[in-house]
């Protein structure tokens, strides 16, 4: 098995479903989906596995500055590779987009977009965040180049809860997530902030659900359409969760999402 990969093996008889491969945002990793999702679909009969992009695995303010997307793409690739077995595929935020690009060149039997950068990138989301909101837009680029600890010195759990997570998320949960953070390569996400070389296309075989939340600072509802009209699909909210919807108070609504969504695909 890929290093890494987090895996988590069914607990009970496995389903006779393609294995789950979860890929994780900027600023974190694998973790992310280790927390609640991989022990839930566990649970439930899947083979759960979630990446390490590179140098995401610790935290600790590590990563690498010239990683690429198409970096990031190759370890998809090997990733899946080492599952022997074509996976359904599930991404948030910066995971989203890089489903996103896979499966305009490849096959999978699904993709789940969570809260995804859209196909036009980040640069329209950007904007929008700097205009509607400039004080969460400051403190996403005091984290993006001076890490998650300036911006508790500044603003408080708030501002470490703001950006990710609903107002439901208790305190000592937002210090320990945000705590975790870590810095994102500049070239990933200045290659993020444009449009996908190739849109999606509504023919594609791949089905596919998107997936948005009610409290999300970061990706709007418009981008959330946007993303799912790409798809020639409904969006869907899940109320009362911020951006970070895997970590936050009500999860698990998103989880059973998901999981009744795989249950119609026959999976």
């Amino acid at each position: 098995m890929n290093s890494r990969v987090i895996t988590h093996e069914p607990e009970a008889a496995p389903r006779d479903a393609p294995p789950l491969l979860f890929v994780h945002g900027a600023y974190v990793g694998g973790w992310c989906w280790a927390e609640n999702f991989l022990p839930y679909f566990a649970g439930l009969g899947y083979r759960a596995h979630a990446i390490d992009l590179c140098r995401h695995s610790r935290g600790h303010l590590r990563f690498t500055p010239h990683a690429s997307l198409s970096d990031y793409i190759a370890e998809i690739e090997a990733s899946i590779a080492s599952l022997g077995e074509s996976p359904v595929l599930i991404g948030h935020s910066m995971g989203g987009y890089l489903v996103q690009r896979y499966i305009a060149q490849r096959s999978a039997p699904a993709a789940v977009l969570i809260a995804s950068v859209p196909p036009q990138g980040l640069l329209p989301t950007t904007a929008w965040l700097a205009l509607t909101n400039p004080l969460l837009f400051q403190q996403i680029q005091l984290l993006q180049w001076f890490g998650p600890q300036t911006v508790f010195a500044l603003y408080g759990v708030e501002g470490g809860r703001r950006p990710l997570f609903s107002p439901h998320l208790e305190d000592e949960k937002v210090r320990e997530y945000v705590a975790r953070a870590q810095l994102e390569s500049p070239q990933a996400i200045i290659e993020m902030s444009l449009p996908l070389g190739g849109q999606p296309r509504a023919s594609s075989p791949v089905k596919t659900l998107v997936m948005g939340a009610s409290l999300d600072s970061l990706i709007p509802a418009s981008a959330v359409h946007s993303t799912a009209s790409a798809f020639d699909t409904q969006a869907v909210f899940v109320d009362e969760l911020g951006h970070a919807m895997m970590l936050d108070h009500h999860w698990l609504d998103a989880a059973t999402l998901v999981e009744n969504w795989l249950q119609e695909q026959g999976m």
